[in-house]
């Protein structure tokens, strides 16, 4: 699963942030779709995804003000 991060994070590369030296927390997570897992609060397109795919990757960026 980590050898998918880094191509990730270069892809977002000038379309999420400048550069990917701004990122400073990666959190990666691998589940089975087929176990039914527990989902709280799927945003309208990941209850849809979730719904029609067997597979897939969801990525959520945010931000923190610098001091």
């Amino acid at each position: 699963m980590d050898n998918i991060i880094k191509p990730l994070l270069d892809a977002l590369n000038g379309i999420v942030y400048i550069d990917d030296q701004q990122v400073y927390k990666v959190i990666s997570e691998k589940v089975d779709l087929s176990s039914n897992p527990r989902i709280e609060n799927p945003s309208a397109l990941l209850a849809e995804a979730l719904g029609k795919y067997t597979e897939l990757l969801f990525i959520v960026a945010a931000w923190e003000e610098e001091d």
